[in-house]
């Protein structure tokens, strides 16, 4: 059977149906789509149940974005040295309007530089910014980076971070990222 499959590529990366569909067409699967996605549903009922009840939070336009770093994979460059890429996220809370950007690296002088280039796509920023605790935001729990939060001072942002173990509270630019990779 393809379950264990299924299940671990679901679980790993929550990929879509058709995309799974595909995968196991080359092992030999020749069920529809719709016991597919019968099965799928089952594996993420099952999380649902497990995981605690999130309260949808709105906010009203230019009050709130939410920014990530993903890990895209690594290729060779020219002298074959491997190159890890990166894939930084901005969405506006309000509108979902999303911003993406592929680097190879993820310094906080990368992050500043992935910010202003969302804020002229966008043409402008949000009153606050809500992140993960990543070291280029915040060095402790009690701490922030100083050259972040100078960067955030400058254009009078308020930093918000998530509790710590929570990436749920900021669903809106988690989401984006998987299906980014998803699509990748």
């Amino acid at each position: 059977t393809y379950k264990g499959y299924i299940k671990k590529r679901y679980e790993e990366s929550a990929v879509s149906a058709v995309r799974i569909k595909q995968e196991i067409e080359k092992m030999g699967y020749v069920g529809s789509i719709e016991i597919l996605r019968r099965y799928i549903a089952s594996i993420r009922n099952q999380e649902i149940s497990t995981k605690k009840m999130t309260v949808r939070f709105e906010t009203p336009p230019g009050e709130q974005a939410q920014a990530d770093w993903a890990y895209a994979g690594n290729f060779r460059d020219e002298e074959g040295k491997v190159v890890s890429i990166y894939i930084f996220v901005m969405v506006l809370s309000y509108s979902r309007y999303m911003y993406v950007e592929f680097t190879t690296s993820m310094k906080t002088e990368q992050l500043i530089e992935s910010h202003l280039n969302a804020f002229e796509y966008f043409g402008g920023w949000p009153q606050s910014m809500l992140y993960d605790n990543m070291k280029q935001v915040k060095i402790s729990l009690e701490e922030y980076n100083p050259l972040f939060l100078d960067f955030a001072k400058h254009y009078g942002m308020i930093i918000k971070t998530h509790r710590f173990r929570r990436p749920r509270t900021k669903g809106k630019v988690e989401r984006m990222v998987d299906y980014i990779k998803d699509n990748f």
